[in-house]
């Protein structure tokens, strides 16, 4: 099992896109509110640069990460998005307050992970991806398939656009 250092480090992410400033600021701020679902507070500004610094809290206000999503314009008018964690906090169980008993932790990591795993997955755009969520999912949005991918008999697998 991988370390949670290596863990964050796989978040980070570098994607060329088409889409507009607007409409990556759109899917950062979207990108928060599902973050938000996993129970931390997360929140997004825009910073003089253009990106967008972003904070991770328990509800007692605690830090549990800190982000940065990044946009540059190409020469060719698209955009690369970068996003990368700054600082994570880090727990593990003690014995006696000084035995170590367990591996590295990291309390934020959850809602880290749904933010980027989201946000690269609406930047990247028209890509289309598997989908087996067995579930009413966003393929309703796009009338792409019947949001029952996986249900048995009404497989919907592969027809899932995976982009609103």
């Amino acid at each position: 099992m991988a370390g949670i250092d290596d863990k964050i480090a796989a978040l980070a992410f570098t994607v060329t896109t088409s889409r507009t400033h607007e409409r990556i600021a759109e899917l950062v701020g979207d990108a928060a509110q599902i973050a938000r679902s996993t129970g931390p507070k997360v929140s997004v500004s825009e910073n003089s640069e253009g990106g967008f610094d972003g904070v991770i809290k328990n509800f007692a206000g605690v830090t549990l990460a800190e982000f940065t999503v990044r946009v540059e314009t190409g020469g060719d008018g698209s955009n690369v998005v970068m996003f990368q964690v700054d600082d994570v906090f880090r727990t593990r169980e003690m014995l006696f307050y000084v035995i170590p008993i367990s591996p590295w932790g990291a309390p934020g990591y959850k809602t880290l992970r749904a933010f980027s795993e989201y946000l690269r997955e609406k930047v990247q755009g028209d890509t289309v991806r598997i989908c087996g969520v067995s579930r009413p999912h966003a393929c309703l949005a796009t009338g792409e398939g019947t949001g029952n991918a996986g249900v048995s008999g009404r497989s919907d697998v592969g027809r899932c656009a995976g982009a609103l």
